[in-house]
């Protein structure tokens, strides 16, 4: 899991990166809530977006792009 609740952290692997090296965020207080909030929402699998069309992957850029034009 790329999202650490308790350390308050977002792990990015080097893999993920341009550099390819890993990357470590730390989490305000507020990011925090909001990801263990929808965590809570989404179940407790693999994505925080998870895919309602492919089982077991994470939703597209596309369909995230289509609810935030949706939301105006």
């Amino acid at each position: 899991m790329e999202v650490d609740f308790e350390a308050a952290t977002w792990s990015i692997p080097a893999l993920k990166t341009k550099t390819r090296e890993p990357h470590i965020v730390p989490l305000c207080d507020q990011a925090g809530d909001i990801l263990r909030d929808l965590h809570a929402l989404t179940g407790r699998g693999r994505f925080l977006f998870p895919s309602m069309r492919n089982v077991g992957g994470p939703m597209s850029a596309n369909a995230i792009n289509a609810a935030l034009g949706r939301l105006g």
